[in-house]
């Protein structure tokens, strides 16, 4: 495992576009998106890649199928 960085959020969380776009800028510099709080992002060090990132809202935890999907699709 790489080592974890964190970075502060910037601007409003509900900014989607923002936010994908600056993760995906990130992930080029070699930083991988691991988990979102309310006030930071944390990141992995790891190899720089191109990486399209999209958030999605759920108002529960997703199901085994819809994980498997999401596998499936290279999600």
């Amino acid at each position: 495992m790489g080592k974890l960085v964190r970075r502060f959020l910037l601007g409003d969380l509900w900014d989607f576009g923002k936010h994908e776009s600056w993760f995906s800028d990130m992930a080029l510099k070699g930083l991988h998106l691991q988990s979102i709080g309310n006030w930071f992002a944390l990141f992995e060090k790891g190899h720089p890649q191109k990486i399209k990132y999209r958030i999605e809202i759920l108002e529960k935890s997703p199901s085994d199928e819809q994980l498997e999907l999401y596998s499936e699709c290279g999600w």
